[in-house]
């Protein structure tokens, strides 16, 4: 049996401090199919360093149900609420994956836009597919400098023309300071 894989060419971003973001690879698979993910930078990242910090918490959220999405911005995992504990600032990192299909609408780009506290960082992952392949997207960010106490996290996918979602999962990680 042939199988057909075709990899979105996209970019690998990284962006000075506060709200730095990683986007990873996009990847078509068709249902109940697995394969591994290709990393195809189109620019050299900035480099972006953060030293002596020390992971206090971990969340993980996910949900695998499948979701027709409109057009335009929709929550599709959260609201949650996570802590920054003691009495410095925090550091979030957000990991956040999915996987969507598109409608019959060609050229239907889509991202992932993980929220801290109602900010958020989006860039566009590459196109929904028209052909019954689902897409997968990963894009991982933080912001350094929360306060101590509560926050709200929670993940978003944008779609020119919606689609359907499957797999959703958001990470995040609580580091001091």
């Amino acid at each position: 049996m042939r199988v057909l894989v075709a990899i979105g060419v996209f970019g690998i971003a990284l962006f000075a401090l506060p709200g730095s973001t990683l986007v990873l690879a996009q990847q078509d698979v068709r249902p109940g199919q697995s394969q591994p993910g290709v990393i195809v930078p189109q620019q050299t990242p900035a480099l972006v360093t953060s030293t002596n910090l020390t992971l206090r918490r971990t969340y993980m959220f996910r949900e695998e149900v499948f979701t027709p999405v409109p057009a335009g911005f929709v929550n599709i995992l959260g609201p949650f609420t996570v802590r920054c504990p003691g009495k410095t600032t925090c550091t979030f990192e957000l990991q956040a994956g999915g996987n969507a299909i598109g409608t019959t609408a060609a050229n239907n780009r889509w991202g992932l836009a993980p929220r801290i506290d109602g900010g958020t960082w989006f860039w566009f992952i590459g196109t929904l597919r028209t052909d019954g392949y689902y897409v997968a997207g990963y894009q991982n960010t933080f912001q350094a400098g929360l306060a101590p106490g509560e926050h709200t996290v929670h993940l978003d996918i944008y779609t020119d023309f919606g689609g359907a979602l499957g797999l959703r999962q958001l990470n995040v990680r609580v580091y001091n300071p």
